[in-house]
């Protein structure tokens, strides 16, 4: 009977086409929608309980939360690089200042401390960790979207296109390239915090005019009208700034201004112990200009509300299953109907009500089994796709 009816489900090609892609698409919806969700907690869930405590300046949590640990979202006021020293000074644990308020290549630009790379537990797949200002290193996936390998070079994007005569590109030097671990460190280019200061324009290199300036002295010396024309004809040209740095020109870069006050986005901390933290989170959250938030209650709040949203379409997914049902119960009625003289020829062959039956039956368990099959592998590459572009 089985046979019997694999024969009449490819004779009938368009209708089994017809019912295998309804029943599909009804199997495969809701465990899309149930995987999706599973795979978004997993993904921003473990992150986040790995991150004990974030430190920003007091406005939204959520945006902290997203644009540090995600390197998504809008940008959160930024605070002090003074606030970093307040907190190694009160012996609060790990203490990593983040800077996320550049790109590169359209991939974040994270300035950080090499203590970063151990926390994350990010490994090297070639190269070394930057150590000189205008060095990075790139995450697998920025590695492979923009080829890029240990020793080119990368140019920052220019974030403001109505300043572009003095908001130019810096360049950095690429020391090396992570391993890929799944998580939002494979799309992000990083380096340190002065480097990304440089890129904002907090600090520079740039020609020195009095090393242009003759200095021998004596009778072989230039006369002053020569020197005061060379130094004329420097300046002329403007003092030019260095958007690379080199080995011949790194001694040239400094900054102006406090550094106290230059600015960070945010300041993970790992305290040594749960009482540390707590105390800690207190002290600052008692305090009007700063916030301590725990990254992990604020995912579990949007987790929340995204399955919140899942039961909506769990809700769309009944009503609409119920519709397809009711359809397909129609076009079994239908088919009863259409095949009565079939089975009346079938009967007087011999056949029992029961094979006949049988035969029905079979024919739909193929249906369904290859509408079943069919769902596990589109799901398998919705989810495949949810994790590569969007999460």
């Amino acid at each position: 009977m089985f046979f019997l009816a694999w024969r009449h489900v490819l004779y009938n090609r368009a209708i089994s086409v017809l019912l295998i892609a309804g029943l599909t698409l009804v199997i495969a919806f809701p465990i899309v929608v149930s995987r999706a969700a599973r795979v978004a907690e997993e993904v921003y869930g473990n992150r986040a309980r790995a991150t004990p405590l974030v430190v920003g300046r007091r406005a939204n949590e959520h945006q902290l939360t997203l644009n540090t640990l995600y390197f998504e979202g809008p940008k959160p006021p930024p605070v002090p690089q003074k606030l970093v020293a307040d907190l190694r000074d009160k012996h609060a644990g790990l203490v990593l200042p983040i800077s996320n308020r550049l790109t590169a290549g359209g991939f974040p630009l994270i300035g950080t401390v090499t203590e970063y790379f151990d926390f994350r537990a990010l490994q090297l797949d070639d190269g070394e960790l930057p150590m000189l200002l205008g060095d990075c290193v790139v995450g697998s996936v920025v590695a492979q979207k923009l080829n890029l390998k240990t020793g080119g070079s990368l140019r920052t994007d220019i974030s403001s296109f109505l300043n572009v005569a003095h908001d130019y590109p810096f360049k950095l030097n690429v020391t090396g390239i992570l391993k890929s671990n799944g998580t939002p460190d494979d799309r992000a280019v990083f380096t340190d915090i002065k480097t990304v200061w440089t890129v904002e324009g907090l600090g520079h290199g740039h020609d020195n005019v009095i090393e242009h300036a003759a200095t021998i002295t004596g009778p072989s010396a230039p006369s002053p009208e020569a020197v005061n024309a060379q130094v004329q004809a420097i300046l002329g040209k403007g003092v030019v700034e260095f958007r690379e740095v080199t080995s011949e020109n790194i001694r040239s870069f400094h900054f102006h201004g406090d550094e106290k006050e230059f600015p960070l986005t945010a300041i993970i901390v790992a305290p040594s112990s749960d009482k540390s933290g707590t105390m800690l989170k207190g002290a600052i959250n008692a305090g009007d200009e700063y916030e301590a938030v725990v990254p992990d209650v604020v995912i579990a709040g949007l987790m929340k509300l995204v399955f919140n949203v899942k039961k909506i379409f769990d809700t769309y997914f009944v009503m609409t299953a119920l519709g397809v049902f009711a359809f397909l119960a129609i076009v079994v009625l239908l088919t009863l109907r259409n095949r009565r003289d079939e089975f009346s020829v079938m009967v007087k062959m011999g056949c029992s009500r029961n094979a006949i039956g049988s035969l029905f039956a079979y024919e739909f368990m193929i249906l369904f089994a290859v509408s079943g099959m069919l769902s596990v592998l589109i799901s398998q590459a919705a989810i495949e796709a949810i994790r590569h572009f969007a999460l």
